[in-house]
């Protein structure tokens, strides 16, 4: 998905709802520190989170996304910060987080990226910080088209000739990634079908986790 041009054409690409495992467990989240949003898009989450009197700050590459956040952040003024930003060059202005949102992130990055990624969100929290964390496994009914016709960089990851990448988790291969932290939650299998405003429908194999630091 070239993410740019899709945020800049449909209103909301993913919808307004927001995760499942936030919505049932947002409660959990520490009020004493600001939350961050990796990936934030439209904003969804950080727009759930801000009318529940979260301070939120929300970071994505795409220009369209982070307008839209800011357009509804100002209108109602929510405590949402804005950073046009990927997560490898973003720098907080706070010591830490309480919760790290990461929604449909790792999917779409290499190993490296991936694994760069857990050392920062070690950088940015503390003993008790909670990560919420969706992305996609080898049980993606997609799976084996990705594995097929683009070009293998990485175990369970591919990237086409446009540089779009899919990196598929095997099962219980979050856990080994955060495998100091407490699980809260933990969930894999089929996700529900959806589109992204458009008629063509999907469903993936999903992986669902919420993670405390230790």
């Amino acid at each position: 998905m070239k993410f740019e041009k899709v945020y800049s054409n449909v209103k909301r690409v993913f919808g307004t709802n927001p995760e499942m495992i936030l919505k049932n467990h947002y409660y959990l989240i520490d009020r004493n520190y600001p939350v961050l949003d990796i990936g934030a898009g439209q904003g969804r989450h950080s727009i759930f989170l801000a009318k529940r009197g979260y301070d939120v700050h929300a970071i994505d590459p795409s220009k369209a996304a982070c307008e839209t956040i800011k357009e509804i952040a100002s209108s109602k003024a929510f405590p949402i910060k804005v950073f046009k930003k990927r997560f490898d060059t973003f720098q907080p202005n706070v010591k830490n987080y309480s919760a790290i949102l990461l929604f449909g992130l790792i999917q779409v990055l290499k190993w490296d990226e991936i694994k760069f990624l857990v050392t920062k969100l070690k950088k940015w929290t503390r003993e008790g910080s909670l990560l919420f964390i969706t992305c996609w496994s080898v049980n993606d009914p997609a799976y084996v088209k990705y594995r097929d016709e683009w070009r293998e960089i990485g175990r369970n990851s591919y990237k086409n000739s446009d540089g779009g990448i899919y990196t598929f988790l095997e099962k219980d291969e979050i856990l080994k990634l955060f495998k100091n932290y407490e699980v809260i939650h933990h969930w894999e299998g089929l996700g529900p079908i959806h589109s992204h405003g458009d008629d063509n429908s999907e469903r993936h194999g999903r992986v669902e986790v919420i993670l405390q630091r230790q």
